[in-house]
């Protein structure tokens, strides 16, 4: 076996740091006194499977007026339902004009409560 076929590599010039896995994606620097936070990359086949944001779409004009509405306040908060809202403008662009992209990266927590609005969205 000749030195060029060992794949040997100069450890000297290696990085020590830790790198993360291909399919997570290194959140926002973490706030003192708390550990690296990383998020989860789907596909974008995949994130429509997971959370089927074109009911959100469909739906969407049916939580502006009367009994749905009440029910809308009542299920999520202040701040869940401008959340939610945000990403009503993505899931619009993504379903009626470009179509779902390669990659999506979504916190899990965001992916849980998508999840209850598809849900809501789906019961109206």
């Amino acid at each position: 076996m000749e030195h060029s076929d060992l794949n040997i590599r100069n450890t000297r010039a290696m990085s020590l740091a830790p790198e993360p896995p291909p399919h997570f994606h290194m959140m926002d620097k973490p706030k003192s006194g708390k550990t690296m936070q990383y998020m989860p990359i789907f596909t974008g086949d995949s994130f429509l499977q997971a959370v089927n944001y074109p009911i959100i779409v469909v739906g969407w004009e049916k939580a502006k007026s009367g009994r749905v509405k009440r029910a809308w306040l009542k299920e999520f908060t202040d701040k869940e339902r401008k959340k939610i809202g945000r990403y009503y403008g993505r899931f619009y662009k993504w379903y009626l004009v470009s179509g779902h992209p390669k990659q999506v990266a979504c916190r899990l927590d965001t992916m849980n409560l998508l999840k209850r609005a598809v849900h809501f969205f789906a019961t109206i």
